[in-house]
């Protein structure tokens, strides 16, 4: 082993370590920020009715906590405890996807997916409570919306003295656990491409980029009160903020690894030396055991973010967006195995998975605000659009092993801009606006890193070379067949 490897592998050991350590701190704050008082449960509640006049959450903030009804305060924490427990969910999606990821890689590269993956997300939470969180919520604007006013500092605000003065359903430190999360959901996404023959310092570097800096910035444009908010736009659970960015960055990469080999133009991957999941490769029992159960552990994580974005335990809208994101689901996987059986004259459990996958990117976006019916026709689209665009990439050379690009830039765009369709309040100028400029920046960041990467030779391993099969003539001995 050489000595940049080595290095490489102890320092991602010590960021994963540092993930896990910042995982259990701001996970206890989230549940345990609210104030203790004595006889009195803490809840959310009735606070419209507390202050009839109010339209806006941040009009709550003048509601007196010691003087709440039992109630109110007691629903208080229900709603805190909801919105914590979707982001544990969200945790768990992620192991998940690191499994799938690991099925789905190289020998090599697959035995340290998941060390990737916590390497990356403790990186990405400790941006995140460094800059990324007031970055995303600063208040004041400059340049129209574009860029926070005035230098932003780590997440040192505590609340808990007066859960309400933060002016949501939930303590600062809850808003900032379930936030981070997307963060690192948006740079898991980017660095799934580890799985094909891109360099694993590259893509880290890309996924740390998109989510540390990529991510705060463009969630200030929408959520955040910044240019995209000003003209309506809008985004449900994260069909742009998280598909489209982490899609942008990957379509980049994707092509860039392409047209730009590290042999100089004109080099073509031989064959074996990378994993087509279209048909070219075919998994063990093993590996297929692995990804689904991956792939049923970030369901986990699907379920987590859409009924989390309703940022309160209310039964009922909770239940609807379930209801759509699950019939979106189920369209992608349908449209999507009718796909790979007219392409490939059969069904491939991948394919479905990518399909259903890109139908929960679509819904993302309008799961408020669809019914069960057009939530299956939506994923339907996305589905057999990301299944077709997944083959046509395997036959123009391009790797994308898990289908990213398929699953968050096609299912991405697809739930925005049916969110201007199917929504009153939003309208499709709008969302081709948001799309559009959150996606180009995913593809800025990720075709800059990529750009960079390969001017350094360092984006793209070489390819493997396959050895043809050897038959051993009878009565010779095995080890002299072949032998060079």
């Amino acid at each position: 082993m050489s000595a940049v490897r080595l290095i490489h592998r102890i320092v991602s050991a010590l960021f994963a370590v540092m993930a896990v350590v910042l995982v259990l701190f701001f996970a206890s704050k989230a549940f345990r920020s609210v104030p203790e008082v004595e006889g009195v449960n803490y809840g959310w509640g009735d606070v419209v009715e507390s202050v009839p006049e109010a339209t806006e959450p941040a009009e709550y903030a003048d509601v007196d906590y010691t003087e709440a009804g039992e109630e109110m305060l007691g629903e208080f924490v229900a709603d805190n405890g909801f919105v914590a427990s979707t982001g544990v969910q969200m945790l768990v999606g992620l192991l998940g996807l690191g499994l799938m990821y690991t099925a789905l890689a190289r020998r090599e590269s697959g035995r340290w997916a998941l060390l990737h993956l916590l390497a990356m997300s403790g990186v990405v939470i400790f941006a995140f409570w460094l800059f990324g969180f007031n970055v995303a919520y600063p208040g004041d604007f400059m340049f129209g919306g574009l860029l926070p006013a005035g230098p932003v500092g780590p997440l040192m605000d505590d609340l808990a003295e007066d859960p309400f003065s933060y002016g949501m359903s939930f303590t600062i430190w809850t808003d900032f656990f379930y936030q981070s999360l997307y963060a690192v959901l948006a740079g898991a996404l980017v660095l799934s491409l580890c799985a094909g023959r891109y360099r694993t310092p590259t893509i880290m570097l890309a996924s740390i980029v998109v989510a540390a800096f990529g991510f705060p910035l463009t969630t200030s444009w929408l959520w955040g009160g910044g240019w995209l908010s000003s003209i309506d736009a809008r985004d449900f659970a994260g069909s742009a903020m998280v598909h489209l960015l982490a899609g942008g960055a990957a379509f980049a990469l994707v092509v860039l690894a392409r047209v730009c080999p590290p042999a100089g133009p004109g080099f073509h991957p031989l064959p074996g030396s990378r994993r087509a999941i279209t048909g070219v490769w075919k998994f063990s029992n093993m590996e297929l055991a692995l990804y689904l159960v991956g792939a049923l552990l970030f369901l986990v994580l699907i379920v987590g973010v859409n009924a989390g974005s309703v940022l309160s335990n209310d039964a009922p809208v909770v239940a609807a967006v379930l209801n759509s994101t699950v019939c979106a689901v189920g369209g992608g996987a349908l449209t999507a195995g009718l796909v790979s059986l007219v392409l490939a004259a059969r069904p491939r459990v991948v394919i479905l998975v990518i399909g259903a996958l890109s139908g929960w990117a679509a819904v993302c976006a309008p799961a408020d605000s669809i019914d069960a019916g057009q939530a299956l026709l939506l994923g339907a689209v996305a589905g057999g659009l990301g299944a077709s665009l997944l083959y046509a990439m395997d036959r123009l050379g391009m790797d994308d092993p898990f289908g990213v690009v398929a699953i968050s830039f096609v299912g991405g765009g697809v739930g925005m801009i049916s969110l201007g369709v199917f929504a009153d309040d939003a309208t499709v100028i709008a969302q081709l606006l948001a799309a559009g400029s959150i996606s180009s920046m995913g593809v800025a960041l990720g075709g800059s890193i990529g750009l960079i990467a390969w001017l350094a030779r360092v984006l793209c391993e070489p390819p493997e070379m396959e050895l043809p099969d050897v038959t051993v003539p009878s009565g010779q001995p095995s080890g002299e067949a072949g032998s060079i």
